[in-house]
């Protein structure tokens, strides 16, 4: 599921901002400002993690000549309403020199903006796609839909606040990636999304051969 190496990105890119534009600068050998993350306050924090991965749960499996094409349709579209995210991972940490709190600016809005995208765009698929015919994945995309929904307002917050910030305003940069991370680690939190879908013999069926479903390498 790709989405487990976007969410490694998005915490690389938090972090690897913090280190370029919140650790203090050259002027005058100033301490961390009050309330500003330091470079040593990253390193001593753990880094994001997900929950170990279990077992897929079938009790049985079938013959994807009997799976129905109206489940085949859904299972296709759930599968291309996460395809956005894993884009994410695509994206390599900026290289910014420390102090660098314009760039740093720069580069956290940018993924700020993107992640915005990816996640409204998933959220608009798995609203449009309507209840799963089949309960499993009816709680697969509601638990997506309230996960990813919460996570972009934050997201989108957090860059019309940094947006509208100076381009020195460590105080305002070290804000957002502190949102980052906190948007990084809450949805490492979550369960595999495909998951709930390999729960239902149907679905796990459908996902295997839906076109959507095999580009997430399941």
């Amino acid at each position: 599921m790709t989405l487990r190496p976007a969410l490694a990105a998005m915490a690389a890119v938090a972090a690897t901002a913090v280190l370029a534009g919140c650790s203090g600068g050259e002027s005058g050998g100033a301490g961390t400002p009050t309330g500003q993350v330091s470079a040593s306050s990253v390193v001593s924090t753990p880094p994001v993690t997900s929950a170990p991965e279990s077992p897929t749960v079938t009790e049985h499996s079938i013959p994807a000549d009997e799976v129905s094409d109206e489940v085949l349709a859904w299972t296709d579209r759930f599968c291309g309403a996460l395809g956005g995210l894993g884009g994410l991972s695509d994206i390599a940490p900026p290289d910014l020199r420390q102090g660098d709190v314009a760039g740093a600016k720069h580069a956290v809005s940018d993924y700020l903006g993107r992640l915005d995208t990816a996640l409204g765009s998933s959220l608009d698929g798995l609203r449009d796609l309507g209840q799963a015919p089949v309960p499993e994945g009816e709680q697969a995309r509601q638990a997506l839909v309230g996960a990813f929904g919460p996570a972009r307002q934050q997201v989108t917050e957090a860059k019309r606040k940094l947006d509208a910030a100076r381009n020195d305003d460590q105080q305002a940069l070290a804000e957002a990636t502190k949102s980052l991370q906190s948007i990084g680690t809450a949805m490492g939190e979550l369960e595999n999304p495909m998951r709930g879908i390999e729960s239902s013999p149907e679905l796990a069926a459908a996902a295997r051969q839906a076109p959507e479903c095999q580009k997430l390498g399941n």
